[in-house]
């Protein structure tokens, strides 16, 4: 029996929850200068980046090897929150067919609703988020592709 190969890719979609707030303050002074003085306040920011990943082939059937998907603040302060959800994979494979997990937890399909992940991402702390893939029975040889979109907040 011959052995149909897919060729799976992940993408992943940043949505980057970088809170910047600029407040501007002008007050006249009671020394002998009339310019005013200004200050301005620049609120700390958080932003996320991750990378890319690669199935390789995966035999109809059979589940993928685990791939790390590395989430990176790319701010100056930590992150209050971080959700995760993803599309179906297209050619079409129902979304659920890849599973995500924190270290040391057991693995959660992936939905197309927002999942909090219970975790903060400081500037020096990424955080590593593992995947793996569950291709069914019977699926068509073909190059599928899904997104998955973290986002943060502070």
């Amino acid at each position: 029996m011959k052995s149909l190969k897919l060729f799976l890719f992940l993408s992943t979609v940043l949505i980057l929850s970088q809170l910047l707030k600029v407040s501007v303050t002008v007050a006249q002074t009671t020394t002998t200068t009339t310019e005013p003085t200004t200050t301005t306040t620049i609120s700390p920011t958080c932003g996320i980046s991750a990378n890319d990943k690669y199935f390789g082939s995966v035999d109809p059937g059979e589940i993928s090897s685990e791939q790390t998907i590395t989430v990176t603040n790319t701010g100056d302060t930590q992150t209050t929150s971080l959700t995760i959800k993803g599309t179906d994979w297209n050619p079409y494979m129902p979304v659920g067919q890849t599973s995500w997990k924190l270290s040391g937890e057991t693995y959660a399909q992936l939905t197309t609703s927002e999942v909090s992940l219970g975790q903060q991402v400081g500037p020096s702390s990424p955080l590593d988020v593992y995947f793996q893939l569950t291709v069914p029975a019977q699926t068509p040889a073909n190059s599928y592709t899904q997104t998955i979109t973290f986002t943060s907040s502070c």
